[in-house]
């Protein structure tokens, strides 16, 4: 699949990025969604090497070893974080900080 989109050039901060990037994710994974979420998948059930393994096999798609390991770190961060985050009455509150030792 080839997907076209706009590319924007900052020189004072000689850096480059496409907007829709961040919506699809592409810029912190460089995975298409559905693709992050079968490595998600195949990583909580499987080795990283194997789960590189299935989705080459189930999928056809080519992602290395260290793809499957950062992607699935990070998500397992994310769901930590999300984890650690109740919203009471309309307000965010923290139930617990990574730090400290979980409510009794």
């Amino acid at each position: 699949m080839q997907l076209n989109r706009a590319y924007y050039y900052d020189e004072h901060c000689q850096s480059g990025f496409c907007p829709s990037d961040q919506a699809m994710r592409l810029d912190a994974f460089s995975l298409t969604l559905r693709v992050l979420h079968m490595t998600a998948s195949t990583a909580a059930l499987a080795s990283f090497e194997e789960s590189r393994e299935l989705l080459h096999d189930l999928a056809g798609v080519q992602v290395s070893t260290k793809q499957v390991e950062r992607a699935a770190k990070a998500l397992g961060a994310e769901i930590a974080g999300d984890e650690q985050r109740q919203v009471v009455g309309g307000k965010e509150i923290i139930i617990y900080e990574e730090s400290s030792a979980l409510p009794r």
